[in-house]
């Protein structure tokens, strides 16, 4: 599980992120504050943080220094959120430590790519490929609902019940279709 914590004002940006980075496979927090997020930081230990410094009540600049300068927060792949039409003192910028700076409006598949990529960490897709189940029949059903719990199994063992369902779902379904 990839553990990230987002600090963000804006509603529609904190309903983005939190679709874009769904449970299980992640654990996502959003905050309000700077001050909340190092708060957090005392009992979380995250794998990315996101900060919004154009909308933050305090000097989110300010927070980020906060951050390059405590040993243990160093380490963690930092990345600022702008919104589309604010300014940013470059020059500012410059002097801090962080990933990347992201303008607002992102794509959130983007965005969740560049979270995986860190942390080294894949996930199942969304979607199984589109392949049409040729000839099955309902008899052997049950024979192929093992075979398919046997293969999911050996390939992937942390997520075999969840991949096996969704296998067999497919499967059902195209069953339907040829009867």
């Amino acid at each position: 599980m990839i553990k990230i914590i987002a600090v963000e004002e804006s509603p529609s940006i904190r309903n983005i992120l939190g679709m874009t980075f769904p449970s299980p496979e992640f654990e996502f927090h959003v905050l309000s504050s700077g001050q909340e997020l190092m708060a957090w930081l005392s009992r979380f230990d995250p794998d990315v943080i996101f900060l919004n410094i154009s909308r933050l009540d305090e000097d989110g600049i300010g927070i980020v220094q906060d951050l390059n300068s405590h040993e243990g927060y160093q380490d963690i792949p930092l990345f600022l959120f702008v919104g589309a039409f604010d300014n940013v003192d470059e020059d500012r910028l410059k002097e801090l430590d962080f990933m990347g700076l992201i303008r607002e409006p992102f794509d959130s598949n983007d965005l969740r790519d560049l979270v995986l990529s860190l942390t080294n960490k894949e996930f199942l897709p969304g979607t199984l490929p589109e392949e049409p189940v040729s000839e099955a029949s309902i008899e052997w059903k049950d024979e192929l609902i093992e075979k398919v719990r046997f293969v999911v199994k050996t390939q992937f063992e942390k997520n075999e019940d969840a991949i096996a369902e969704r296998v067999i779902e497919k499967v059902l379904r195209e069953l339907k279709y040829e009867e």
